[in-house]
C-alpha cells in the first residue's frame, strides 16, 4: 500500500483544516496568553495585615483517556476513542492540569499542580488518539477510512462549532457609510476602522470619524459605553511631544519633497484644524 492509500486524502482535511489548526493554536499556545494575562486574585487579612494572592501557571490539556473512580493522570492508562464515546452517549473530553502559585506576604511562592477539570476535545486534534492514525489504523478504532474530524462529540452526539467571520485583526479599513453621520452634528459619512487584537486574542474596534469641519474624532467602547475623543489630544496624551512634531510626522515628508499637492495641502489644512482644538 502507498503511502498516500495510507493517508487521509488532502482535499478532504481541507475542509476542515481552519477548524483543527484553530483548536490547536488554543490548545498549545492560546490557553497560556490566557493565563499570563489573568490577574492574581488577593485576599488581604486586616488583623496580620497580610495579602494573600492566588494564581495560575502552566495550564495543560491531556488526552482522552477512560477515567477509573473518578480519578486519572497524565500518564495514559487506557486511551479512550471516539467510537466509545457514541456507543456509550459520551463526551469525548481530556483532562485540565493546571498549577496553583500560592504566595503569603513576602514569603516564598507555593506551587501544586492540580486537576482543574475537563474539557471536549476535537477529534483529529493534537489531542485527539486519531491524529497519527492511517486510514487501515482508522477502520480498526470503528472509524470511517476517510475519517477527517474537525467536530465534537457531546453526550454521543457529533457537534460542529461555526467559524465566525470577523474584520481582519489590526489592519484599517476606510468605510464611507451614512449611519455614521448620524453619530453628531458634524460628523460625516467616513471613518476608518480597525479591530485591535492583543496576543491573547481579546480585541477592540476602534473608529477614527472624519467631521465635516475637517477634525477627527477616534471613537472606542469601554464598559458597553461609547466615547468620542479629539484625535489630536489623543496624539498629545500618549507622546511626549509637541504640536509641531506632531505636524511634521504628518505632513512634514510631503512639505520637504517639493511643491505640495492638493491632496498634501488638504491634509496640512487639516492637521492644522486637529492641533488648534
Amino acid at each position: 500500500m502507498s503511502r498516500q492509500d495510507e493517508e487521509v486524502p488532502a482535499s478532504l482535511e481541507g475542509l476542515v483544516k481552519p477548524h483543527i489548526e484553530s483548536f490547536d493554536y488554543f490548545l498549545d499556545q492560546g490557553i497560556q496568553e490566557v493565563i499570563q494575562h489573568l490577574q492574581p486574585a488577593e485576599i488581604y487579612h486586616a488583623p496580620t495585615r497580610t495579602t494573600v494572592s492566588l494564581w495560575l501557571e502552566d495550564v495543560f490539556v491531556g488526552k482522552p483517556v477512560i477515567e477509573d473512580n473518578g480519578r486519572d493522570t497524565r500518564a495514559v492508562e487506557s486511551r479512550m476513542f471516539p467510537r466509545e464515546c457514541r456507543e456509550a452517549g459520551s463526551t469525548y473530553y481530556a483532562p485540565i492540569f493546571g498549577t496553583i502559585c500560592l504566595k503569603i506576604g513576602n514569603g516564598d511562592v507555593e506551587r501544586q499542580e492540580k486537576r482543574l477539570g475537563r474539557m471536549p476535545i476535537m477529534v483529529r486534534s493534537s489531542r485527539c488518539h486519531l491524529r497519527t492514525l492511517t486510514r487501515e489504523g482508522l477502520v480498526e478504532k470503528g472509524e470511517e477510512s476517510t475519517e477527517f474530524g474537525g467536530y465534537f462529540i457531546c453526550n454521543g452526539i457529533e457537534r460542529v462549532v461555526r467559524l465566525l467571520i470577523l474584520p481582519k485583526k489590526n489592519y484599517c479599513m476606510a468605510l464611507r457609510r451614512s449611519a455614521n453621520s448620524k453619530r453628531g452634528p458634524s460628523y460625516s459619512t467616513l471613518a476608518a476602522s480597525m479591530r485591535c487584537v492583543r496576543s491573547d486574542t481579546t480585541s477592540v474596534t476602534v473608529r477614527l470619524h472624519y467631521l465635516t469641519d475637517g477634525r477627527a474624532n477616534l471613537a472606542f467602547s469601554l464598559r458597553k459605553r461609547e466615547y468620542f475623543i479629539p484625535a489630536a489630544l489623543l496624539l498629545k496624551a500618549l507622546v511626549d511631544t509637541t504640536d509641531r512634531e506632531i505636524y511634521d510626522k504628518i505632513v512634514g515628508a510631503s512639505e520637504a519633497s517639493g511643491a505640495p499637492s492638493s491632496d498634501e495641502v488638504f491634509s496640512a489644512e487639516r492637521a492644522e484644524l486637529m492641533l488648534a482644538e
